[in-house]
């Protein structure tokens, strides 16, 4: 069962976890995730990059997906509102507890791999 399809409450939390699950912008994942101890700041890859760092680059992704989207006005606009509320949602989950973008001091080789 992939992580996408697993109940909320089945997820071990870890960093690689929180970051498939902030990337997919899942909330409920998200928030059980962090519920279970995982440091939200915890680096995701060797650059020293964090959850928000990916949560930045998936939600900017994900705002150009749906732009070039073929598809009726009203099923885009529906689309683009479900996709914000689930961002939204993240958002506020990471913020509450306490995440922080990296910057050049704590990432370690200074390359920006993530957008990559």
């Amino acid at each position: 069962m992939s992580i996408a399809k697993a109940p909320w409450y089945l997820i071990q939390g870890t960093v690689q976890t929180l970051e498939h699950a902030v990337r997919n912008m899942q909330p409920r994942h998200v928030e059980h995730i962090l519920h279970s101890g995982v440091n939200v700041n915890e680096p995701i890859d060797q650059e020293g990059h964090t959850v928000l760092d990916a949560f930045a680059v998936e939600h900017l992704s994900m705002l150009k997906r749906i732009l070039d989207l073929r598809t009726s006005p009203e099923e885009k606009t529906r689309i683009f509102y479900t996709n914000q509320e689930n961002a939204r949602r993240v958002h506020e989950i990471l913020t509450r507890a306490g995440a922080e973008m990296s910057t050049p001091e704590n990432a370690r080789f200074g390359t920006n791999q993530l957008l990559a």
